[in-house]
C-alpha cells in the first residue's frame, strides 16, 4: 500500500485572519517564563506584555507559531480569543517542568484525520492497538538513534542498547540531556503540529480509557530529542542555550510529529478496514 501524501493526511484548518506575505519568515514560538507578573493584552493584530518596572512588548499575531507561559500571565479575553482565531495555541506550565492546560482553536469536524481517529475511538480494540502502535513506534526511535550511535561509538556495547530499548520502549522512560523543565516546550510543540494536523490531543474510547496523542507524541518526541542530543546538550547548563539547542533541532526535523501522525492514520485505517 503506498503511504498517503502528508499534506492529504495532515490538511491544514483554516488560514489565519492575517495571513504572512509570502517572503516573510517562518512564524516563532513565544514564550513567556519568570516568575514576575505581567500582562497580555491585544491591540492593532499584535499581542501586547506589560509588567511593573517593564516596556511595553508587541509580538505580531501573525509571527507567532505557539505560546508558553505560566500561570503568573494575566491573560485579556480579546488576547486569548485572537491567539484562537489565528491558529495559535497556547499551552500553561507550571514552571517545573509540568503542563498544567492549553487553549486550543476549534477543530473542524470534518478533518480527515479526526474523523479517522474518532472512528478509530470506537474500534473494541482501539487501547491495546495503540499501545502496540506507540510501542513499536519507540522501538523505530531507539533502533534509527542506536544505527546512528555505534557508527560514532564503534566499540559500545550491545548492553547500551539493551538498557536504552528497556528504559524507553518498554518503561517510556529516557535518561534526559536536557533539563526536565524543558518538557513543557517540546510538549507545546506538540499541541501546535495536533492542531496543524486538525486533531485533537487526546480521544475517548469504548472501555474508557483514551487515545492520549498529545501525551504519548510528546513521550516520542522528548525521548527522541533526549537520545539524539548528545553529551554536548549535557554540559550546557545555560537554560537559555538549551531552548536554542531546543528550538534548532525542532526546526532541522520539523516534520516528525507529522511522520508519527501519517503513520498512525494508515494503521487506524488499516485496522478498521475490515469493519467497513
Amino acid at each position: 500500500m503506498k503511504p498517503e501524501p502528508l499534506h492529504r493526511v495532515c490538511a491544514r484548518l483554516k488560514p489565519p485572519l492575517y495571513p504572512l506575505a509570502a517572503d516573510a519568515p517562518p512564524r516563532q514560538a513565544l514564550y513567556i517564563a519568570g516568575s514576575d507578573r505581567c500582562t497580555i493584552t491585544a491591540r492593532h493584530g499584535a499581542l501586547e506584555l506589560t509588567a511593573t518596572g517593564r516596556a511595553l512588548r508587541r509580538f505580531p499575531l501573525g509571527r507567532i507559531d505557539r505560546i508558553v507561559c505560566r500561570r503568573t500571565v494575566d491573560w485579556s479575553g480579546e488576547a486569548l480569543c485572537l491567539c484562537l482565531e489565528h491558529g495559535i495555541t497556547v499551552l500553561f506550565e507550571n514552571g517545573h517542568g509540568h503542563a498544567i492546560g492549553y487553549a486550543l482553536p476549534a477543530i473542524e469536524p470534518g478533518e480527515p484525520l479526526h474523523h479517522c481517529l474518532q472512528r478509530f475511538a470506537g474500534f473494541t480494540e482501539a487501547s491495546t492497538s495503540f499501545d502496540n502502535w506507540l510501542r513499536h513506534r519507540r522501538m523505530e526511535i531507539v533502533a534509527q538513534w542506536w544505527e546512528a550511535y555505534t557508527v560514532s561509538h564503534p566499540a559500545t556495547t550491545g548492553y547500551y542498547y539493551d538498557e536504552v530499548k528497556r528504559q524507553f520502549v518498554y518503561w517510556k522512560e529516557i535518561q534526559p540531556r536536557l533539563a526536565e523543565a524543558l518538557r513543557p516546550l517540546c510538549e507545546a510543540s506538540v499541541l501546535a503540529e495536533l492542531r496543524r494536523a486538525g486533531a485533537l490531543p487526546a480521544y475517548d474510547t469504548l472501555d474508557d480509557a483514551k487515545l492520549a496523542l498529545l501525551e504519548e507524541l510528546t513521550i516520542l518526541l522528548w525521548g527522541q530529542i533526549n537520545l539524539q542530543a548528545g553529551a554536548l546538550a549535557v554540559l550546557v547548563a545555560d537554560r537559555l542555550l538549551q531552548i536554542t539547542f531546543l528550538e534548532s533541532w525542532l526546526q532541522q526535523n520539523s516534520l516528525v510529529i507529522t511522520r508519527h501522525l501519517t503513520a498512525l492514520k494508515l494503521f487506524a485505517t488499516d485496522m478498521l478496514r475490515p469493519w467497513q
